[in-house]
């Protein structure tokens, strides 16, 4: 069904009158079985977004049409800032879940095709950072056709979590950044 629609409120009530019939009750506080919430699609200006990350007096920026991508999380109203914390290896869920990353933009440098499983993507999540990058390798060319071909339309619902901003940038674009940091 479209959202909003005719028939999608329709559905609705038919399957609220069925669990009335059924003997069901609501559980809302509205006494009914509908809920409503707001959907937002919106779409990324790719040539008008960045990435950015400074230290010792370096600025790195990565473009998002064409070195970094959003991953996931709640879109900012403006820009997100805070200290910065290196998560590198092959982190778990144990030790993210102690790891000091509240309030701050963790940055996550893992071997190429490695990633973080679930369980510790969940645990670096529920610590609050500020936002989490992700360092992509390999070939920037490639990764930059992969960044155009993955730009689309994001729908958003209104009863979501915020969630912290996640982007993906690659490496070679934050590259002075992070050598500024002493970081190889």
């Amino acid at each position: 069904r479209d959202t909003p629609s005719r028939g999608l409120d329709l559905t609705a009530q038919y399957v609220a009158d069925e669990f009335r019939r059924f003997g069901l009750k609501p559980g809302d506080d509205g006494g009914t079985f509908l809920q409503r919430y707001s959907i937002t699609k919106w779409q990324l200006d790719a040539a008008a977004s960045e990435a950015s990350l400074t230290a010792g007096g370096t600025t790195a920026v990565a473009s998002f049409a064409s070195a970094a991508r959003f991953a996931n999380g709640t879109v900012p109203a403006g820009p997100v800032s805070g200290p910065v914390l290196l998560v590198a290896g092959k982190p778990d869920a144990k030790s993210l879940a102690t790891a000091p990353v509240r309030g701050r933009i963790v940055v996550v440098a893992m071997a190429p095709g490695a990633g973080l499983e679930r369980d510790a993507q969940a645990a670096l999540v529920a610590g609050g950072p500020a936002a989490i990058f992700s360092l992509a390798t390999g070939d920037s060319a490639a990764y930059a056709e992969r960044v155009k071909a993955r730009l689309r339309p994001r729908v958003v619902s209104g009863g979501d979590a915020p969630r912290p901003l996640a982007v993906e940038v690659h490496e070679s674009a934050v590259r002075p950044a992070l050598l500024a940091a002493g970081i190889d």
